[in-house]
């Protein structure tokens, strides 16, 4: 089993997988396994870890990148919460 190189979220949101050196994540400025790129939308996952390791990487990095679309979509105006929420005081 391999792990896609891209995965397409709504609203055109493209997350591109990246299997990189340890210390290519050292220079992202991180001593994790992986790292999330919100604004090149790249999730980077350590080389060297197993498959099992990966997908775990994989699926907490890809976490972050739905909650930076979801506030991507509502920045925008694409998307609105279901839940009112209360207006801001100026």
């Amino acid at each position: 089993m391999q792990l896609p190189r891209s995965i397409k979220l709504p609203f055109n949101y493209t997350v591109k997988v990246k299997h990189v050196p340890y210390q290519d994540l050292l220079h992202k400025g991180t001593e994790e396994s992986s790292y999330w790129d919100g604004e090149a939308q790249v999730i980077y996952l350590e080389q060297d870890l197993s498959l099992a390791e990966k997908r775990y990487h994989l699926l907490a990095n890809l976490f972050h990148a739905v909650l930076d679309l979801q506030h991507f979509a509502m920045d925008s105006g694409l998307a609105q919460p279901t839940i009112p929420l209360p207006k801001r005081k100026p």
